[in-house]
C-alpha cells in the first residue's frame, strides 16, 4: 500500500529549517524584485512587467496577491506605467491605499501632467472608457523602481528621465 505524501515540502522540517525555508523565499521575493527594478532601468519593460506581475499576482489571475509587498506593487505599477498601461497603473495604487508614500505621489502626479498632453479627444476617451491612446508614452522625472535597503532616490534629470519609448540606464 503507497503512503499519501505531505503537499507541504517543509512539512517534516524542524522549526529552525522552516523558518530558513521561509526566509529563502522572502530572499529569492527580494531578489526577482531587483531583477524587474533593473530591467526597468535598462528600458526592457516587457521582461519587467513580466518579474514584478509574479511578485504581486497570482500566475494566471487577475487579482493582487494579498500579501503582496507594497514596494512590490508599486514597481508593478512603475513598470506597467512605462510600458503603456497607465490605467494598470492607477487600479494598483488605487487598489494600494498608500497615498502618502512619494512615489505614489510621484507616479500620480506624472499621469496628470502626461494627462495635459493628450488631445481633446484622446483626454475624453481615456477619462470615460480609460482608452490608452497610443504612442503617447507616459515620462517620469524620477528614476523608476525601488529596491530594499536602497537610498531613496533623488528626482532624475532630464538626463536621465524615463519615457515608454526610451529609457536611459541608471
Amino acid at each position: 500500500m503507497s503512503q499519501k505524501k505531505s503537499n507541504s515540502s517543509n512539512a517534516k522540517l524542524p522549526k529552525a529549517e522552516k523558518n530558513q525555508t521561509t526566509s529563502s523565499t522572502e530572499r529569492s521575493s527580494r531578489n526577482q524584485n531587483v531583477r524587474g527594478v533593473q530591467f526597468m532601468r535598462e528600458g526592457n519593460l516587457e521582461d519587467a512587467v513580466s518579474i514584478l506581475r509574479s511578485l504581486v499576482m497570482p500566475p494566471g489571475c487577475c487579482w493582487t496577491r494579498p500579501d503582496a509587498p507594497n514596494l512590490y506593487r508599486r514597481n508593478f505599477a512603475t513598470a506597467l506605467l512605462l510600458s503603456g498601461h497607465p490605467s494598470g497603473c492607477l487600479e494598483l495604487l488605487a487598489e494600494m491605499r498608500d497615498e502618502g508614500h512619494p512615489r505614489v505621489q510621484q507616479l500620480r502626479a506624472a499621469i496628470k501632467s502626461w494627462e495635459k498632453t493628450l488631445s481633446f479627444f484622446q483626454w475624453v476617451n481615456w477619462r470615460t472608457g480609460w482608452i490608452e491612446p497610443a504612442n503617447r508614452p507616459v515620462t517620469i522625472d524620477f528614476i523608476p523602481g525601488e529596491i530594499e535597503g536602497e537610498s531613496p532616490q533623488p528626482e532624475a534629470t532630464p538626463a536621465t528621465s524615463t519615457s515608454s519609448h526610451l529609457s536611459t540606464a541608471v
